[in-house]
């Protein structure tokens, strides 16, 4: 979390990687252009065919396109499975407004090509359904920009995820998590959505913010050991930032 100076040069270095930029200064519009206009000079870049991570990658998810994560209940509602029903319950188009923005696993998995957006999903307070462009437009102008594009693994899929969680007045909380190993878009979409819920579950959120995000960790580590299949966790991961 940093200026959008500080990192704008690191970006056309790491084409492929995902990240979240809080500009400096209040009320900047241009922070999402100036992200977006470094990720599509890249594209310009020639780049090596034989170019590769060093991680090792699946062919594809362990979900079909458009399948829910069986680990993920969404009988109840996204606002309820991601922890906000009770957050967005105070706010109000008019008076406190209130957002999720988030990537979510390409629907088109492995077969979207490089440099391009990962898919995402955006969360409105109840009742505000319809509003998604107006509350995006206000993480711009509060000078918050985003991008996650996919790097030169053409067999595999955007394996990043990020998370912004904003509550106007109230608390900003971004996420960026690096998945790494055959389902690590996979890992990095559990720890996406688990984190946050976590956080905003624990008592000592608002107290003591770092002594909640290190059982944060602890737990979520936990639920990935014990909730996603063997072959996923064993040999698959993600880091948070």
């Amino acid at each position: 979390c940093c200026s959008d100076e500080a990192v704008s040069e690191p970006i056309k270095e790491r084409v492929g990687h995902c990240c979240v930029i809080v500009n400096s200064e209040k009320g900047a519009p241009s922070a999402a252009d100036d992200i977006k206009k470094d990720f599509t000079n890249t594209l310009a870049l020639p780049s090596n065919s034989q170019r590769k991570r060093l991680t090792v990658s699946a062919e594809s998810s362990v979900l079909t396109p458009g399948e829910s994560p069986p680990w993920v209940d969404y009988r109840n509602g996204k606002l309820h499975v991601q922890g906000l029903r009770e957050l967005f319950a105070g706010s109000s188009p008019s008076t406190k407004r209130a957002v999720s923005m988030s990537s979510t696993t390409d629907e088109r998995v492995d077969r979207k090509s490089s440099f391009r957006e990962k898919d995402r999903e955006v969360i409105c307070p109840e009742g505000h359904e319809g509003r998604e462009a107006e509350l995006i437009a206000w993480l711009s102008e509060i000078g918050v920009a985003w991008a996650c594009k996919k790097g030169l693994k053409p067999e595999s899929p955007n394996q990043d995820s990020f998370s912004v969680l904003a509550v106007e007045d109230t608390f900003i909380l971004i996420g960026v998590y690096d998945g790494h190993g055959p389902q690590g878009h996979d890992v990095s979409e559990f720890a996406r959505m688990n984190i946050v819920r976590l956080f905003l579950a624990h008592p000592e959120r608002q107290t003591n913010p770092e002594a909640a995000f290190g059982d944060v960790f602890v737990q979520c580590q936990e639920l990935i050991a014990k909730t996603m299949p063997g072959h996923v966790c064993n040999d698959s991961g993600s880091t948070c930032t």
